[in-house]
């Protein structure tokens, strides 16, 4: 790989390689946007493994050495309220976990960024299982971070992301889900090899169908586009803009119906047309629903 590749490397991991605990959190799960009713509480835990060896610049592989690993944990408390009539869950998400890349020789380990979020439901309609909600999200500064390393699970700046999510039954047993959300960047002003770091806003929608096989599982199928990302350092692009699609299988499983539900679901990049890494991941989300 020639040293301006690997500048381009180190310009991605050093400021977006958080983007797999983001993006597992904004990433929607089939069904996620069913407003529960007051009082009702989730605990959850997801667990996620990825992992990539090709590097693409211009749609084009720069080099299958890459070396990217990754194990991303989160847990999230939701809870379900109602403010003027509507129903709105706030929610915290706290993520975790270790990151390399042997390409750099470099690995972060650690606290990631804390995630503050809450859905507002606009319309819900138990009876058709329809439902619209808004969440908006404030990503805070408060991972692990050191500007010397290229690799880190903090990014030292704040995000914002604006999220909107549409779920109904197209049959008894047949869902859809239709998701959009953008993400705003702040301003990174310790960053590796520079002294400001700025990135464009970043684009991604999501559709998704799930299937009820039984009255407690039902698999599922998504498919996610990302566009923007791009990063500029003291003011220059770095050229490294994200525009991906991503595809994803899954199947949910109530082990304890009502309470306790395991997911496992398996993710692929199908293709990455301009920069950033071919991912591939397994993912294992626990779910525990109390106080209704």
């Amino acid at each position: 790989m020639n040293q301006s590749v690997r500048n381009l490397c180190c310009a991605m991991t050093a400021l977006s390689l958080l983007t797999p605990a983001v993006s597992l959190a904004i990433d929607v799960d089939p069904r996620d946007y069913t407003a529960l009713p007051e009082g009702a509480n989730l605990n959850v835990l997801y667990a996620r493994q990825l992992s990539a060896d090709d590097l693409n610049v211009d749609g084009q592989a720069v080099t299958d050495d890459l070396d990217l690993d990754a194990t991303i944990g989160i847990y999230r408390f939701v809870h379900f309220t109602k403010v003027m009539d509507l129903t709105v869950d706030p929610q915290v998400l706290l993520p975790f976990g270790t990151q390399e890349i042997g390409l750099l020789d470099d690995s972060s380990s650690g606290m990631g960024d804390a995630i503050f979020a809450a859905t507002v439901w606009l319309h819900e309609d138990p009876e058709k299982q329809s439902y619209f909600g808004i969440t908006p999200y404030v990503i805070a500064p408060t991972g692990e971070y050191d500007a010397d390393k290229p690799v880190n699970l903090g990014t030292n700046r704040w995000s914002y992301i604006l999220q909107a999510g549409y779920m109904t039954r197209l049959t008894e047993k047949l869902a859809l889900d239709l998701v959009a959300d953008v993400q705003w960047y702040g301003t990174n002003s310790d960053p590796q090899s520079g002294d400001r770091l700025k990135q464009d806003e970043a684009y991604q929608v999501q559709a998704m169908l799930s299937y009820d096989l039984t009255p407690t599982t039902y698999p599922s199928l998504r498919y996610s586009w990302r566009k923007g990302d791009e990063t500029h350092l003291d003011g220059v692009a770095m050229g490294n803009e994200v525009d991906s699609s991503t595809i994803t299988v899954g199947i949910n499983h109530w082990l304890l119906p009502g309470k306790l539900q395991l997911q496992a679901q398996y993710l692929r990049d199908l293709d990455v047309s301009q920069y950033g890494p071919e991912l591939e991941a397994f993912q294992l989300r626990f779910l525990h629903l109390f106080g209704l």
